[in-house]
């Protein structure tokens, strides 16, 4: 049996491009990037979580989370409350857009 990677790989990378072009064409209402769908997706699933939890999740830099939080925060799609155990940190939680 012949495996042709490089091509899998292609066709996977296009089938990837093209559900995340679908999917923020039928979102663009709702005014949230793919990542922040993502961010969101896993404070509904898994619950209020700090910003390096949330990071590890998506795969990029705290900093990075916390521009996310900031622009969802200021939309009202989830807010930053105090760590119950650690001073420093905050979780995000969804603020709960059922009206949406």
């Amino acid at each position: 049996m012949t495996y042709h990677i490089p091509r899998l790989a292609m066709i996977l990378k296009d089938a990837s491009r093209a559900m995340r072009r679908e999917f923020e064409a039928r979102t663009t209402d709702w005014g949230l990037s793919a990542t922040q769908w993502r961010l969101l997706a896993h404070i509904l699933n898994d619950g209020p979580m700090t910003q390096a939890a949330l990071a590890d999740l998506l795969d990029v830099e705290p900093m990075s989370v916390s521009r996310l939080l900031d622009r969802m925060e200021a939309a009202d799609w989830v807010r930053r409350c105090p760590h119950p155990e650690d001073r420093r940190a905050e979780t995000g939680r969804y603020r709960g857009h059922v009206d949406r």
